[in-house]
């Protein structure tokens, strides 16, 4: 089949014709209004929640002098080492608050450690709001240059 110059004017206008019938099809459709889904953060609660930060990341409102002596009436360091003392069972505690730096993450991951890592042997700590919130103080603030 020979290719003429009759032939190619005959091809471009026809598939001019077909994306311009395209184009207008396309025009004619009403825009279509995607929603936007709402974030979800099954992690954070909401604000107003009694003993959580309310906005992640937010400081920790306890008393780290006081978190350090409940971290040592509970005996954590049984389990835990800081600074080469301590248990072997459970992490080194010496930069926690370097790789969590979030109060409710702590506060969570103590309360029910099993909702964080599901094969955790870590029992729960059952402390008072106020405790909790020096306890979070002091491992947040176990960096490595204190």
């Amino acid at each position: 089949m020979k290719i003429t110059f009759r032939r190619c004017v005959y091809l471009l206008g026809l598939s001019l014709s077909l994306c311009l019938m395209s184009a207008a099809a396309f025009a004619a459709q009403p825009p279509t209004k995607r929603k936007i889904p709402e974030p979800i953060s099954p992690i954070y609660p909401p604000s107003g929640v009694p003993g959580m930060p309310a906005i992640p990341g937010a400081p920790p409102k306890g008393d780290p002098q006081r978190g350090e002596r409940i971290y040592q009436s509970w005996g954590c360091p049984t389990c835990h080492t800081l600074d080469g003392k301590g248990g072997k069972l459970g992490p080194d505690l010496a930069r926690a608050g370097e790789s969590h730096t979030d109060a409710y993450w702590f506060r969570r991951y103590l309360s029910d450690p099993r909702s964080i890592i599901p094969t955790s042997v870590k029992p729960p700590v059952k402390l008072s709001d106020a405790d909790m919130d020096d306890l979070t103080a002091y491992l947040l603030g176990l960096k490595r240059f204190r």
